[in-house]
């Protein structure tokens, strides 16, 4: 039997990474530089699911993804939510006295600016979080730190300086798990289903 194919948006130690690790043992990993490259993955291949946060608990819906879900029409299969535990990480050489900058996507900025403001750093916005360890490792510049994963330090072997800094624990986000091809769950009353409906309003004057 063929690997399952998982798609999702950025580098390797995303926050979505972590959620195929959990939900899809030893699949074949496919990383994405946007969202939009992601949904285009599965649409064009009925083979890869995807995996795309829709929101999170402390900083909101992640832009873009509702006009995505309508242009690509994809099927949701089920969702997912992750505990989100943010972390500064530095390269190993590196100490807390160097560090003058921090660089991550605006949702984790967004979720970690209580650590943010209280250590005086100037923020640096990147694509994605683990892209930030990534472009971290291949740096030579000691002033820069990463907001990203566990993982990512693993992979990325950059130095965890500050563990869990999110402005709040029991920071959430929800993922959903897509598709192209139509699986409809055999229904059982034991469980609980969901069902998501997406409708478009009329823009007109009143």
């Amino acid at each position: 039997m063929a690997n399952i194919k998982i798609a999702f948006q950025g580098e390797k130690g995303a926050y979505s990474h972590i959620a195929s690790e959990i939900l899809f043992k030893n699949a074949e990993i496919i990383t994405c530089s946007t969202f939009e490259e992601t949904f285009k993955a599965a649409f064009d291949d009925e083979s890869i699911k995807i995996i795309i946060p829709l929101e999170n608990s402390l900083a909101g819906r992640v832009s873009d993804i509702h006009y995505l879900l309508t242009k690509y029409k994809l099927q949701i299969y089920a969702e997912y939510f992750l505990i989100v535990e943010h972390n500064l990480l530095i390269k190993q050489e590196a100490n807390i006295k160097d560090i003058k900058y921090v660089r991550s996507h605006a949702q984790a900025i967004g979720q970690c600016q209580n650590f943010i403001k209280k250590n005086n750093l100037k923020i640096i916005i990147s694509a994605d979080t683990a892209g930030s360890a990534k472009d971290l490792a291949a740096s030579k510049d000691n002033s820069i730190a990463a907001i990203a994963s566990n993982l990512s330090a693993e992979i990325y072997k950059l130095k965890i300086l500050n563990k869990n800094i999110e402005d709040e624990k029991g920071n959430v986000t929800r993922f959903l798990i897509m598709g192209k091809s139509i699986q409809q769950p055999e229904y059982q009353k034991d469980k609980k289903f969901i069902t998501s409906c997406i409708f478009r309003l009329k823009s007109t004057p009143s």
